[in-house]
């Protein structure tokens, strides 16, 4: 292969490393703010629907984030895997910023179910 198509593989492949990372950090987010939703709903009953919406959220968003893993796969068959490595990178250096996604989706459904969202 030449060098500009490993480059571009290797983009690709970073890329959806980086859509994966941020796909798993917004499930498990969604997750704790269904769980948030569940506890405090012994204090404000309709906060079962936001745990509800939170968990088909969680639901959608890891399904979606599952289908790149094979996607990831038929590429590397017709490309013979190179440039996989930049699925790993895309997982880790720019994966560790999406961290934050997790801090913020529990805020939001703290803030949700306490009826002090604005």
């Amino acid at each position: 292969m030449q060098l500009i198509t490993l480059l571009l593989l290797y983009v690709l492949y970073w890329f959806l490393g980086l859509l994966v990372a941020i796909g798993v950090c917004g499930s498990f987010g969604l997750l704790i703010a269904a769980i948030i939703a569940i506890l405090k709903t012994f204090v404000r009953a309709p906060n079962i629907v936001f745990a509800l919406c939170y968990l088909i959220g969680a639901c959608l968003v890891a399904g979606l984030t599952w289908c790149i893993l094979p996607l990831c796969g038929w590429i590397g068959d017709h490309t013979d895997y190179k440039g996989q490595i930049g699925l790993l990178v895309g997982l880790i250096v720019p994966g560790l910023g999406s961290l934050k996604i997790i801090r913020e989706f529990a805020l939001i459904g703290h803030r949700q179910t306490s009826g002090k969202f604005e």
